[in-house]
């Protein structure tokens, strides 16, 4: 055994591989799985045996060509092997594993174009109901809960407007062949203008944050595109703690 020879393969091979495609697609399997353990055997494995033919081709070559010219050839290999990762990474080109779609796609058809005109009208109609609502009854914890409401539902519609941009001026009121199970409106007002008692104003506005959370959610289930339904599961999940401190808000005044 030749331990001079053993460390120096050793050391070499262990800094070529730091920060290689290998240890990268290792650290990337890992992270993504449960069992890490797996990971690591099956990456050695690969790695061992990638190393073994490697050894034994090297050594039959050994006794054909002269260490030089296997030295030489290792090298434009290598070269060769590289420009064509340089290439295929300036052209854009997709190797085996596709390409994501770049999350800054944004190109809403008819169908989130529809959704958006829902949620937008929906919020709207959320902040105008909180606003005139909130201190009509003389209850500070009343008054605060529903101007904060109203402030989070005007920070919705300014988040929706966003993502509409330059299609908000062509969102359609209605829309043809909507997927099953797709609203084709909104939950409508708070309905608490005419209510004169808190008790039943709290009940209704919870109520209506439920609708809130099944509408978002009903959207986010059914909308294409990804980038839109990220953001209505994101509004589903707001409205839902805003029902939660309606809730605690019942507790209080009950």
């Amino acid at each position: 055994m030749d331990w001079k020879l053993l460390f120096s393969t050793f050391a070499l091979v262990f800094l070529a591989e730091l920060g290689d495609k290998t240890q990268l697609t290792a650290l990337a399997a890992s992270a993504g799985s449960k069992s890490p353990w797996s990971v690591f055997i099956g990456a050695s494995l690969a790695l061992v045996v990638s190393t073994l033919i490697a050894t034994l081709v090297g050594s039959a070559l050994k006794s054909v060509l002269p260490e030089k010219v296997i030295k030489i050839a290792a090298a434009v290999l290598f070269l060769v092997f590289g420009g064509i990762l340089l290439y295929t990474t300036l052209a854009g080109k997709e190797g085996i594993i596709k390409a994501a779609p770049a999350d800054t796609e944004w190109k809403p058809g008819t169908v989130e174009r529809f959704a958006l005109r829902l949620a937008l009208e929906f919020e709207k109609s959320s902040v105008s109901d909180y606003e005139n609502f909130a201190c009509t009854f003389e209850n500070e914890s009343v008054c605060a809960v529903f101007r904060e409401l109203a402030d989070d539902e005007l920070r919705h519609h300014r988040e929706l407007e966003e993502l509409a941009g330059a299609e908000k001026q062509e969102l359609p009121e209605k829309a043809e062949g909507l997927p099953e199970g797709y609203p084709n409106a909104h939950p409508g007002s708070v309905g608490i203008d005419s209510v004169s008692d808190l008790t039943e104003v709290i009940e209704r506005a919870i109520a209506h944050e439920n609708d809130a959370v099944e509408f978002y959610r009903s959207l986010a289930k059914h909308t294409p595109l990804p980038k839109l339904a990220s953001a209505f599961g994101s509004l589903a999940d707001r409205e839902f703690a805003h029902m939660e401190k309606l809730k605690k808000l019942r507790e209080q005044i009950v």
